[in-house]
């Protein structure tokens, strides 16, 4: 009986040392600094409305602006576990090159997205209005 229960406090130990473990190394690459661009300009990403978890994590990662999109859910699967679950908004945004997967997902949690600013001249038919705002070419105000 004495060996047996040896034993299993072993276990508890080696369990509670690999779940340390694997919280500092998740952690750790949660706040690294990620990727960065070629030229060192943020990067614009489009997160379209009813995106979950994943299609935010595959989004960012063909962007570029993570690496490893499986990394990237299972660090926001621990945060909601432990109390802390970011709702990341839609909208278009632009990413920071180099920026954390912390810090990305702050941003998003934030709604920070990017804003146009759009002048509609008066007496323009909503025809001429919406040719006006497909023909235009967009810069971002903010």
């Amino acid at each position: 009986m004495g060996k047996l229960v040896g034993i299993l406090f072993s276990l508890v130990i080696v369990a509670a040392v690999a779940a340390g473990a694997g919280w500092f190394w998740l952690n750790s690459a949660f706040t690294a600094e990620g990727p960065a661009t070629p030229d060192g300009k943020p990067r614009v990403v489009m997160i379209e409305r009813g995106s979950g978890a994943q299609a935010i994590a595959t989004t960012l990662k063909e962007a570029g602006a993570i690496v490893d999109d499986g990394q990237f859910r299972l660090a926001l699967r621990v945060r909601e576990v432990l109390g802390d679950k970011p709702v990341m908004k839609a909208g278009e945004y632009e990413i920071k090159s180099g920026a954390s997967m912390e810090a990305i997902v702050k941003e998003l949690s934030e709604g920070s997205a990017l804003q146009y600013a759009v002048i509609v001249p008066e007496g323009l038919t909503s025809q001429m209005i919406l040719n006006l705002l497909v023909d235009r070419e967009w810069k971002a105000t903010g």
